[in-house]
């Protein structure tokens, strides 16, 4: 079948279908068994494969922010960790533990510190004297607080931090996450 036989007898309709559950122009070309070099030029000049393409992958988007509302809404542990995903990429909500340029690593809104603190960290970096001692210090980090260890615990917790992480760093503050404020009182007189 020719190239151009092939263009004039494309199932629009299918194509929508497949754009709709995101589709790359491959799998949309082997799902006709066109080349792909007919695809690709299909999707640059012809202006119906264009308006198909580009509505039915903005529909899908349609489709999946409606899957992801009713898991959001509905109850149990799934619409907690979906209301939880979308109030970060919507309402830019995070828990962050951040490296600054400066060196200083900042938690925010953090449970466990040091699980904060230790995620992306080599422990192959450090010997296994160094692991038990970092794991020590962590359990007296979640116990007390960061704040609360005495300097020599604090400085030698930066240290194995650093050399697990290939970074030098020098202070760890703790943002407590803000407390909500008490609804106000209706005082009737």
């Amino acid at each position: 079948m020719s190239e151009d036989m092939a263009e004039k007898e494309f199932d629009y309709k299918m194509l929508e279908k497949l754009a709709s559950i995101r589709c790359t122009l491959e799998e949309v070309a082997a799902w006709f068994d066109m080349p792909i070099s007919t695809i690709r030029r299909m999707s640059a000049n012809d202006q119906e494969f264009k308006r198909i393409w580009e509505n039915a992958l903005a529909k899908g988007k349609i489709s999946l922010r409606r899957l992801q509302w009713r898991h959001a809404t509905g109850f149990g542990p799934q619409a907690v960790q979906m209301a939880i995903h979308l109030s970060k990429h919507w309402l830019g909500e995070y828990d962050k533990a951040q490296l600054d340029i400066n060196g200083t690593l900042r938690i925010e809104g953090s449970v466990n510190v040091a699980d904060k603190i230790l995620q992306g960290i080599k422990p192959e970096l450090l010997t296994s004297a160094e692991r038990i001692e970092l794991s020590d210090l962590c359990d007296l980090v979640d116990d007390k607080g960061l704040v609360r260890l005495i300097d020599v615990e604090r400085n030698r917790f930066f240290d194995l931090v650093g050399k697990a992480s290939g970074e030098n760093i020098v202070d760890i503050g703790v943002i407590e996450p803000i407390k909500a404020l008490p609804a106000p009182q209706n005082e009737e007189k």
